[in-house]
C-alpha cells in the first residue's frame, strides 16, 4: 500500500486584477508618456473585432477608451462594442481592450482618464470589409486542353490573379471564364487563384487577398472525386490527453497541425494533440487531407480542411441524488440503487448511535451486501420491504441488544436468520466484525472509536482494500483487537487520524502485536484533509488491475458532519468502484477538492438531501 501522510496544501488561488477589458500586460516604464494604438497584431475591419493598446498609465488610476468620429477632443465612443467604454481601475502601465466597429471610416482613438480628458489620441482607419466572395470554380474537361476557371464578381474585389495573370470584370460581367494553362508532362495542373480587395477594404481575417487552389487532371476521363473517412476527435474532460484517429485512404496523404501523418502498414493511426495550447489550455487544430497528383476531392479542391477544438477544461459531472425522508430511509434508497437483485447477505446497524457500526461498512462491502440502518427499538416498514426484496440468507446484525433490540432482531428473523455480531463494548464489537475476514497478510485500518470523522474518512479505504476497520479509544488497544491483528498477521496497518485521536502509544502496541508489518498514518490537519488523504493514495486510484490509469470516473459525497448517510454509502461506494469523500454541506473542502479535480468526473453521488449535501458545483464549489 502507498504510504499516506499528512502535507501542507498550497493555495492554488492567485488574485488577478483585471481592467475592463479583461487583459493587464507586463510592466513599462512608469515614466513613459501614455500612448494609444490599434495592436500592430490584428486588423481594423468592419464588423471585426479588433484590439486596442494604451501604455503609460498610471497604476490605479481610471481609463477608458473611446473610437471618436469627430476627432482627438470627442469623448464619445462610436462604436458598437467596446471593453473599455466604461471607466475602471488600470493595474498596470499597459491596457489592453478589444473593439468592433461596424462602419468602415477614418476615426481617432482616444485615451480618456478619469477626469474625462483626452490623454492621449491616435488616428485609427477602419477598412470595410470583403464578404459574400463566390468561391471559384473549375470545369475538368477529359483531357489536357479546354480546362478553364470561373471566377465571380464582387463589388469590394478589385481584380482576380489566375495562374499569375490579372483578370479583372467588366462592369457589367457577372463572372468570367479563364483558360488553363496545362503543367507540361504532369498528370493534373494545380491552378492558384486569388482574390485582391479594393482599396479601403479587408477580408474578414485582415487581409488583403484570399487565395484557393484547384487542379484539373490530364486524364483522359475525369477521375473520380476522392472521398475520406473524417478523423475522430477524442478529447477526455479535465485532461490534455487528446488524441485525433484518422484512416488510410488510398491517394490521400493526412497532415495534424502541419506534420504528416506516417501510418506504416496499419489501416488507421492515432495521434496524440501535443501542440502547445494557451494559458486557458485550449487549442484549435487543423487536420488536412490532401489528394495525391492527378485526383480531387471534387470541384477541383486539392485539400479537405477539418478543424477541431480540444480544452483541458472539465464539465461539471453530472449529480445523482439518493435521499430519503430521513436517515433510515436514505439508506433504504442506497440499497435500492446499488443492491438490485437477490444478496445472500444483509448488514443491519443502529443509525442513531455509530460506535457500532463504524465497523460495519467495510465489512457490509466484504460481503457485496447493502448496510440498511434501524432505530434501536422498531426498523422501519420500508427497510422490512427493502430486505424482503433482496432474499437474503442471513441477517447481521452490529452490536448487542441495547443497541438493535431483540424485538428488531426478531422482525428480522422472519425474513432470514439473524446473526448478531456483537461485543462487551464497542471495541470488541469491531473486533468481533472483524473474524468474517482470514488471514490474507493483507490490510487492517485501526480509527478511534470514540469518535467517528477518521472512521468515516478511513472506511471507504477500507472497503477498497478488502480491510476490516479496527477501533481503538486513542491510547491503548483492547485485549479482543490485539487477538485479531494476532489472527490476521496484516502486512500494512493504516491508522486513521493524527496523534491528537490515535497516540504513538497505539503505534508501539500495534508494532507488538504484528511485528515486521508496515504501520502507516493516514492524518490531515482535519476530517476533510484526512478523507482527500485516503482517495489521493487509496479510492481515487484505479480500480481496474489491468489499467492503472483508468481512474474513477464518479464519486460519492457524504457529509463529513455526521455518519449514518456516510456508513450506508461506504459498501455502495465500493460497489460503484468510487472514492467517498466528505463534504461541507455547501461546499467541498479545498483539500477534498483537490483531489476530485484529479480524476476525470463524470458524475457524482450525493447522498442525502441538499440540506446535508449541497447543490454546489463540483468544480468551482470550493469552501472560502
Amino acid at each position: 500500500m502507498t504510504v499516506l501522510r499528512s502535507r501542507p496544501l498550497a493555495s492554488a488561488t492567485a488574485t488577478l486584477a483585471l481592467v475592463a477589458a479583461g487583459v493587464v500586460a507586463g510592466p513599462m516604464s512608469a515614466s513613459a508618456a501614455p500612448a494609444i494604438a490599434i495592436d500592430s497584431a490584428t486588423k481594423a475591419v468592419a464588423g471585426q473585432s479588433f484590439k486596442v493598446q494604451a501604455t503609460g498609465v498610471t497604476k490605479g488610476s481610471s481609463y477608458r477608451v473611446a473610437l471618436a468620429a469627430a476627432g482627438a477632443s470627442d469623448t464619445t465612443d462610436a462604436s458598437e462594442s467596446n471593453t473599455c467604454r466604461t471607466a475602471s481601475a488600470a493595474t498596470a502601465e499597459t491596457l489592453t481592450c478589444t473593439i468592433t466597429e461596424n462602419t468602415a471610416g477614418s476615426y481617432t482613438l482616444n485615451l480618456v482618464d478619469d477626469k474625462g480628458a483626452v490623454v492621449a489620441t491616435a488616428a485609427a482607419s477602419v477598412s470595410g470589409a470583403v464578404s459574400g466572395v463566390t468561391a471559384p470554380r473549375i470545369t475538368d474537361l477529359p483531357g489536357a486542353d479546354g480546362d478553364k476557371v470561373t471566377v465571380y464578381a464582387n463589388a469590394n474585389v478589385a481584380s482576380y490573379t489566375v495562374q499569375g495573370k490579372e483578370v479583372t470584370l467588366a462592369a457589367n460581367e457577372t463572372y468570367k471564364d479563364v483558360t488553363v494553362t496545362p503543367a507540361t508532362g504532369k498528370v493534373s495542373t494545380d491552378v492558384e487563384i486569388v482574390a485582391n480587395a479594393k482599396d479601403g477594404f479587408l477580408f474578414p481575417d485582415g487581409t488583403k487577398s484570399q487565395k484557393w487552389t484547384l487542379r484539373t487532371t490530364a486524364a483522359a476521363t475525369v477521375p473520380a472525386a476522392l472521398t475520406v473517412t473524417q478523423p475522430v476527435r477524442t478529447d477526455p474532460a479535465g485532461t490534455a490527453e487528446d488524441t485525433l484517429t484518422l484512416r488510410k485512404d488510398q491517394n490521400v496523404t493526412w497532415s495534424v497541425g502541419g506534420k504528416n501523418v506516417d501510418f506504416g502498414d496499419a489501416t488507421t493511426a492515432t495521434v496524440p494533440v501535443t501542440t502547445e495550447r494557451d494559458k486557458d489550455g485550449k487549442i484549435t487544430l487543423t487536420v488536412v487531407a490532401t489528394a495525391a497528383e492527378g485526383y480531387t476531392f471534387g470541384d477541383g479542391a486539392t485539400t479537405k480542411t477539418f478543424t477541431y477544438d480540444f480544452t483541458n477544461a472539465r464539465s461539471e459531472p453530472s449529480t445523482t441524488r439518493i435521499a430519503g425522508a430521513n436517515r433510515f430511509d436514505t439508506s433504504v434508497e442506497i440499497s435500492k440503487k446499488y443492491f438490485p437483485g437477490q444478496h445472500d447477505t444483509v448488514y443491519v446497524a443502529n443509525g442513531m448511535n455509530f460506535p457500532d457500526a463504524l465497523a460495519a461498512g467495510p465489512a457490509a462491502a466484504q460481503a457485496g451486501a447493502p448496510l440498511i440502518l434501524t432505530a434501536k427499538g422498531s426498523i422501519q416498514d420500508n427497510a422490512m420491504l427493502e430486505i424482503g426484496r433482496m432474499q437474503p440468507k442471513s441477517i447481521r446484525v452490529v452490536g448487542g441488544s441495547d443497541v438493535v433490540s431483540a424485538a428488531v432482531a426478531a422482525q428480522l428473523g422472519k425474513i432470514a436468520p439473524v446473526t448478531r455480531v456483537e461485543g462487551k463494548d464497542r471495541f470488541a464489537t469491531a473486533a468481533k466484525v472483524a473474524e468474517s475476514w482470514s488471514g490474507t497478510n493483507g490490510t487492517v485500518y485501526i480509527a478511534s472509536g470514540l469518535n467517528f470523522p477518521d472512521a468515516l474518512a478511513g472506511g471507504s479505504g477500507a472497503a477498497r482494500e478488502n480491510a476490516p476497520m479496527l477501533l481503538t479509544n486513542g491510547t491503548t488497544l483492547s485485549d479482543e483487537t490485539v487477538v485479531q491483528m494476532r489472527r490476521l498477521k496484516p502486512k500494512n496497518v493504516v491508522v486513521v487520524g493524527g496523534d491528537s485521536v490515535v497516540k504513538t502509544s497505539v503505534l508501539r502496541q500495534i508494532g507488538d502485536a504484528v511485528p515486521g508489518s508496515d504501520i502507516v498514518r493516514a492524518a490531515g490537519k482535519d476530517r476533510f484533509e484526512t478523507s482527500s488523504l485516503i482517495v489521493e493514495n487509496v479510492t481515487g486510484k484505479s480500480w481496474n488491475e489491468k489499467d492503472a490509469k483508468a481512474l474513477p470516473t464518479s464519486a460519492f459525497l457524504a457529509t463529513g458532519l455526521n455518519y449514518p448517510d456516510a456508513l450506508a454509502g461506504i459498501p455502495a461506494a465500493f460497489v460503484a468502484k468510487a472514492p467517498l469523500a466528505l463534504t461541507m454541506p455547501q461546499c467541498l473542502p479545498a483539500s477534498v477538492k483537490t483531489e476530485l479535480d484529479k480524476l476525470p468526473l463524470t458524475s457524482t453521488v450525493r447522498l442525502g438531501s441538499s440540506n446535508v449535501v449541497g447543490d454546489f458545483s463540483a468544480l468551482t464549489g470550493v469552501c472560502g
